[in-house]
């Protein structure tokens, strides 16, 4: 099941290894370099699932989804960062995340099954 992402993440190489392993699967992956970029992106387009990073410029990820939970509540979003806590996790599921990964070791070996099944469920739920 092929679906549309977008990846809102401010460090190139963590956003190029997501893209070419989502691209690998037949996903179709838009990149955005920061929170507004990120929501700016969803805001022109159609998305099953959005991946982002927590520590961004301008708006960090947590900002973003919620903005983006306001426009869709259905969008299923999967954070992922190098500087996880458990408060932050927390945060992430109160406010709606879908999965927590995180960088560098979870993009590289859990990123393509944690978007099917994210995939899979935002089109039941649809």
């Amino acid at each position: 099941m092929q679906g549309r992402v977008l990846i809102v993440e401010n460090d190139p190489t963590v956003s190029r290894l997501a893209t070419d392993f989502l691209r690998y699967d037949g996903h179709e992956v838009t990149v955005a370099g920061d929170g507004e970029e990120g929501l700016k992106s969803f805001s022109m387009g159609e998305f099953d699932v959005v991946v982002t990073d927590v520590k961004m410029p301008k708006m960090d990820g947590i900002q973003m989804m919620k903005a983006i939970k306001a426009l869709d509540p259905t969008i299923v979003v999967i954070v992922f960062t190098g500087f996880g806590t458990f408060e932050m996790t927390i945060e992430v599921i109160r406010n709606g995340g879908y999965d927590f990964l995180r960088k560098p070791d979870d993009v590289a070996q859990r990123i393509r099954p944690t978007v099917m099944r994210a995939i899979e469920k935002r089109r039941l739920e649809i």
